[in-house]
């Protein structure tokens, strides 16, 4: 049971970041839709994120009263609905934000709750290690879903929403293998609260920027590769996968480093992003950009589990529930207004709208806060301490 359990949880993580599967395609969306913004295609990709903060609270609502495995389904459900309409009624950029939003809706209503299943299936080190594997897998369904749409969209954009069928066996894994559970209500419980104390407040902020930094890659790798003549959406889907590896490489190492710097471990996270951002912006070939997707990468997954596990660390075990469900959900506002964000200010300082200019702009940036978060890290650990 335990097998078919971890299975469940660790398939359906394959999706956690669904919208992997748009990032290769915006460039072709943006040439059929010439007439849009560079901020207006990015949403194409970023507006998901928006519908995962609402319907991760919703879900929070939800798990008190009903199963978490029939949120899981739901949210599957959700996502496969996005891919068969993203790829028969795609006529409009109305359209395809509809599809986002039914993404966003899918991966807001099932990701909260495996991180849910997690914190109450596992305890200790197993916890850590699940929250490992949850990266991993996490970068596992990026690549496999990046790569895929890449290449179906040579026939044509709107046959990259197609990947999102993958969601059809996974959903079936779940409805057999995922154990059945039942709501709080329904167990004779009250679901808790959490108000917002200086932790989850601290980590929130923390997790927001990061996300709002990293995910100027997502938004701009296809532009990039289109822009400096590195090839079509199978490339970027191809450079995209490769800064997914990273991140796969980053999940499985990630207990030993952690082990010997452990918190420093998040301004680590901005040092790997501001150097694989310098490095893509210098590329001159597919090589080179590649191995700044890789370093980028592998950020990600130095950075997000370690700001999962401090905060349960932090927390009393009463708020470890509701607190992980917000720091999980507001990192969705960064991925959000990232596009709104960097890409604005950069067009407004570098005075260009390439995508080339904004990962210099975005990479000075990330250096400049590995800095700040060294510095900023180092005190709050020093609090911890004299706290304890």
């Amino acid at each position: 049971m335990k097998i078919k359990m971890k299975t469940s949880i660790l398939v359906t993580c394959l999706f956690l970041m669904a919208t992997m599967s748009i990032t290769p395609i915006l460039a072709d969306i943006q040439k059929t839709f010439s007439g849009a913004g560079t901020t207006e295609i990015q949403m194409i990709n970023t507006l998901p994120n928006l519908f995962v903060i609402i319907f991760t609270l919703v879900a929070g609502f939800l798990a008190a009263r009903f199963s978490k495995k029939s949120l899981v389904i739901t949210g599957l459900c959700f996502l496969i609905l996005a891919g068969v309409g993203g790829f028969f009624f795609s006529s409009s950029l109305t359209l395809l934000y509809v599809w986002s939003i039914c993404l966003g809706i899918g991966m807001g209503l099932f990701s909260p709750v495996i991180a849910l299943i997690i914190n109450d299936e596992y305890e200790g080190k197993e916890r850590g290690d699940m929250l490992g594997f949850q990266t991993t897998f996490n970068n596992m369904g990026a690549i496999i879903l990046s790569t895929l749409a890449g290449f179906l969209a040579v026939a044509g954009w709107k046959f990259g929403y197609l990947s999102y069928l993958l969601a059809i066996p996974v959903l079936l894994v779940v409805i057999f293998f995922m154990k059945n559970d039942k709501s709080a209500v329904a167990d004779g419980g009250k679901p808790k609260s959490l108000k917002i104390n200086g932790t989850v407040l601290y980590y929130t902020v923390m997790v927001v920027v990061f996300i709002m930094t990293y995910n100027v890659y997502a938004t701009n790798v296809a532009m990039f590769t289109l822009q400096q003549g590195l090839g079509n959406a199978s490339t970027a889907g191809v450079a995209n996968s490769v800064s997914l590896i990273g991140g796969l490489v980053g999940g499985f190492i990630f207990g030993k480093i952690s082990n010997k710097i452990d918190t420093l471990m998040l301004p680590l996270g901005y040092l790997l992003i501001g150097i694989g951002f310098l490095l893509t912006y210098s590329a001159t070939s597919l090589v080179m950009a590649c191995v700044g997707a890789f370093i980028a990468g592998v950020s990600i997954s130095f950075f997000m589990p370690q700001a999962i596990f401090a905060t349960t660390r932090e927390l009393s075990p009463e708020y470890i529930t509701m607190g992980l469900s917000i720091v999980s959900t507001f990192g969705s506002l960064g991925a959000f207004i990232s596009p709104l964000v960097f890409t604005t200010s950069a067009t407004a300082i570098m005075g260009n709208d390439s995508a080339k200019s904004r990962f210099l702009f975005v990479g000075i940036i990330a250096l400049v806060l590995a800095v700040v978060m060294t510095i900023i890290v180092t005190i709050h650990k020093k609090r911890i301490t004299v706290a304890n």
